[in-house]
C-alpha cells in the first residue's frame, strides 16, 4: 500500500508556504535603480566640481579686489570723493560688458560717498598686478581720473 498526500503538488515551489507558485518579479526594477544611482553620482560630481571652481574663483577675485583697493586707498581723488574705502567689490556683469580682458569694474563705498571704479591693469608672469589707469564715476555721475589716462571702454 502506498501513501499519497492529497495536497501534494509536484509543480509547486517547496520554499513557498502552502505550495503556492513563486511570483515572477518584473525586470524593470534593477536597471532603473542602476540608472538612478549613476545619474545621482554624476550630478554629485558636477555639483562638487563646479562648486570648487566657483569658490576658488570667488577667493581669487576677492584677493585681487583687496590688492587693488590697497593700491588706491590713499589716492587723492579717492580720498576727496569716496573717503576711506569701506567696501571694494568686483562687479561681474559690468566687467563682462567690457571687451578688454584686463579692464574691470568695481563698486566702491567709502566714508564720503560711493561709486564705480573702472580699472585697467597689467599683470606679469608672476601674477603681480599694476594699475595702468583707473577712472572713478561717483554715485552722482561725475567722472574723475584716478590714475593714468583712461581709454574708451
Amino acid at each position: 500500500m502506498s501513501y499519497e498526500n492529497p495536497n501534494f503538488n509536484p509543480y509547486s515551489n517547496p520554499s513557498q508556504p502552502g505550495g503556492a507558485p513563486a511570483s515572477k518579479k518584473s525586470g524593470i526594477g534593477t536597471p532603473l535603480i542602476i540608472i538612478c544611482i549613476t545619474v545621482g553620482v554624476c550630478l554629485t560630481v558636477i555639483v562638487v566640481c563646479c562648486g570648487a571652481c566657483g569658490i576658488l574663483g570667488y577667493v581669487g577675485i576677492g584677493q585681487q579686489s583687496e590688492e587693488l583697493a590697497d593700491e588706491l586707498r590713499f589716492n587723492p581723488v579717492i580720498q576727496e570723493h569716496i573717503g576711506d574705502i569701506e567696501t571694494f567689490e568686483y562687479q561681474f556683469w559690468d566687467s563682462s560688458d567690457i571687451d578688454d580682458y584686463n579692464t574691470e569694474v568695481y563698486a566702491v563705498k567709502g566714508t564720503k560717498g560711493s561709486g564705480e571704479i573702472v580699472v585697467k591693469y597689467i599683470s606679469d608672469d608672476d601674477l603681480n598686478v599694476e594699475i595702468e589707469w583707473a577712472e572713478l564715476t561717483t554715485s552722482s555721475g561725475e567722472k574723475h581720473v584716478v590714475k593714468g589716462v583712461p581709454e574708451p571702454y
